[in-house]
């Protein structure tokens, strides 16, 4: 499978690929798949991240799911924000927040609200198509096709 990301736990390594997310047990040296018949609905993963507890997979297609430890399964997250369905290139899981990069703007997570919103070129991104972010200490910076845009946080 062609491999589009990587996420590497004390103990797991997760693999996100064309075909689904493969999980390799370093201890046990084993490896698990989880594809359509294993509950992503949606084949094609270009991005993993630690959230809490959870992994989640965002899919080319605008799909969110989230890996459940407990019950060794994946379900779909639907974001209520008006980015929902825009493909995913990346996400990146803060303290407080997770910023889903996507072809139509970044879908936002508040974790500790359970709330999603959005930023879009309304709001002043330079671009819609948005590929990758990172954190500071004092914000997210955004890569995309017309250059980097940078959100400012709030203090803590």
């Amino acid at each position: 499978n062609f491999v589009n990301t990587i996420l590497v736990e004390p103990d797991l390594l997760w693999i996100g690929t064309n075909g689904g997310v493969s999980r390799f047990q370093k201890d046990k040296k084993t490896w698990k798949t989880y594809s359509r018949q294993k509950g992503l609905a949606e084949a094609e993963i270009k991005s993993l991240a630690k959230v809490g507890q959870r992994i989640w997979a965002g899919s080319i297609g605008g799909v969110i799911f989230e890996y459940d430890p407990a019950s060794d399964s994946w379900t779909k997250i639907n974001p209520t924000d008006p980015c929902q369905g825009g493909g995913i290139h990346s996400i990146l899981a803060t303290r407080e927040k997770v910023f889903i990069c996507r072809d139509n703007g970044v879908s936002i997570y508040h974790i500790p609200k359970g709330q999603w919103e959005s930023l879009t070129t309304s709001d002043g991104l330079l671009s819609n198509a948005v590929f990758c972010a990172a954190e500071d200490k004092e914000s997210i910076w955004f890569g995309m096709d017309q250059g980097v845009s940078r959100l400012m946080l709030t203090p803590y």
